[in-house]
């Protein structure tokens, strides 16, 4: 993990931060979308000198979804540079995984895109429910779905973008 845990209280702020309400105690946590959730993006993906920053979001939002799935952060890790909501989620993706539990998240569905300042991007989206189990002796948790907005403040920095930021917005 890159990152030091967050205390109960820090993730269920992150939980919300990243589009994870709608939970009750029997149904927490979601997360993101696009191609196939245990599919990582080919280096020749994530380095495309053609990518866009809405391609980038939509690697992202992929990127997560095989993150949650899979337990493996690596590629997760390596395009959210310094986004502090995004370390928070990978640590609780991993601490879930080492501790035997798992989740089952099919990702988020980008609705809108569009630009809201330099850098700065709006995506409105949805989420399927969702389930996961936070080590192997703990029970089921199961997410409602629902609809998220975020803004997203996007760099390009050394030839490729990095997610520097991630605020739920609106529901």
């Amino acid at each position: 993990m890159r990152r030091s845990a967050t205390t109960p209280h820090a993730t269920l702020a992150l939980l919300a931060i990243l589009g994870l309400s709608g939970c009750t105690q029997e149904d927490p946590e979601p997360a993101a979308a696009e191609p196939s959730p245990t599919a990582t993006p080919s280096k020749t993906e994530a380095t495309a000198p053609d990518e866009t920053p809405e391609r980038f979001i939509h690697r992202w939002v992929h990127t997560e979804t095989a993150m949650r799935n899979t337990g493996d952060t690596a590629a997760y890790d390596a395009i959210t540079g310094p986004c502090a909501p995004c370390g928070d989620l990978s640590d609780q993706v991993a601490s879930y995984y080492a501790a035997g539990g798992y989740e089952r998240w099919e990702g988020y569905t980008i609705r809108s895109f569009r630009e809201v300042g330099d850098g700065l991007y709006e995506i409105a989206t949805t989420f399927p429910p969702s389930e996961y189990k936070a080590s192997a002796e703990s029970a089921v948790q199961k997410v409602k779905g629902g609809s998220a907005l975020f803004h997203l403040s996007v760099t390009y920095d050394g030839g490729r973008f990095v997610l520097q930021d991630v605020e739920e917005v609106g529901r």
